[in-house]
């Protein structure tokens, strides 16, 4: 585009004859400027920006409608453990039974040995909480303390092979388990038929995975269309 929007507020993306034909934003000053280009590419979750940056009409109804019962979002406590040992050779565990806080836990060194340093294994354990919970600080230790008790029941040497931890609260995220009919094509495609130079990546859209990998994913796909795009 030729022009810095860094920190500025994105308004609107301007579609003129089926062709996307520029942004509007605002800057902290709250003046608003018309930004001409032919190509946008919206990571926000697509189902917020269809709704929000877009005249009436501009987007069928119909549309809208099916890609707003996507929206499925949680919030979530999560836990980066360093060890000293590796505990199991498996990328994924998933605790079975309501007596466990822990939902999932995830072997990142076994994903990725370059994250942890030679003779280190990185783990990450999380769980699902209400909104509120991400805010109460008591809460979110007394939930990171259950699921270290129910890591070490499941892994004897966790106790005593831990180096770290980092305790994390995400009050707003993509749904981590996603529902039958909110998965694969039946997801936001990459692109809206009939409009052209408009793209969409992220974990709302067509992908595979969860979370990162999955917004990963789709931006992996989406980018030949953008690029042949470019080239026309």
């Amino acid at each position: 585009m030729g022009k810095s929007i860094h920190n500025n507020l994105l308004k609107k993306i301007i579609v003129e004859n089926s062709k996307v034909t520029g942004i509007l934003v605002k800057d902290i000053s709250g003046i608003e400027q018309h930004i001409s280009t032919n190509c946008v590419v919206i990571s926000y979750p697509a189902y917020h920006a269809l709704n929000q940056l877009f005249d009436k009409n501009i987007i069928d109804e119909k549309f809208i409608q099916k890609i707003n019962k996507l929206n499925k979002t949680t919030s979530v406590i999560e836990v980066h453990f360093a060890l000293k040992s590796k505990i199991d050779s498996r990328q994924v565990v998933f605790p079975v039974g309501t007596e466990y806080t822990t939902k999932g836990i995830f072997f990142i060194s076994n994903i990725t040995p370059s994250v942890s340093p030679p003779g280190e294994h990185l783990i990450i354990a999380g769980t699902p909480v209400s909104p509120e919970v991400t805010d109460d600080t008591n809460a979110i230790k007394s939930i990171v303390d259950k699921m270290k008790n129910e890591i070490t029941s499941i892994y004897p040497k966790f106790e005593s092979d831990l180096i770290w931890e980092r305790p994390m609260a995400w009050k707003l995220v993509e749904s981590v388990v996603k529902e039958p009919g909110k998965v694969w094509k039946s997801k936001m495609p990459h692109q809206i038929s009939g409009i052209e130079g408009l793209f969409f990546v992220g974990d709302s859209t067509v992908s595979y995975g969860i979370g990162t990998d999955s917004a990963a994913h789709s931006s992996i796909l989406c980018h030949p269309k953008i690029e042949s795009y470019l080239k026309c």
